[in-house]
């Protein structure tokens, strides 16, 4: 990098939700680690069950819940010059 070139970081978001969001994560983690990307955080949300689920499945709504959601933050270091390149394609 030369010395009139700057860094900055390019941060994306994404969520993975459903049976098969771990496995989505890990595609979705080989493919960015070759463009750059590296995650920054890793979370796991359990939505709340709701008044209309509690309506519908009654005390089944304690063993049917909803899927968990993993939110994941990438990062990845861009130099200026590649500044104007847009970004990837979110889901």
């Amino acid at each position: 990098m030369t010395s009139q070139e700057t860094s900055s970081i390019e941060t994306m978001v994404r969520e993975y939700t459903g049976k098969r969001a771990r496995d989505r994560f890990t595609d979705d983690f080989k493919r960015l680690a070759q463009e750059g990307w590296r995650v920054t955080s890793q979370n796991t949300v359990r939505p709340r069950i709701g008044c209309m689920r509690w309506l519908m499945l009654g005390f089944l709504a304690l063993i049917f819940r909803p899927h968990e959601v993993l939110v994941v933050t990438y990062e990845r270091a861009r130099s200026t010059a590649s500044a104007g390149s847009p970004a990837p394609s979110s889901f």
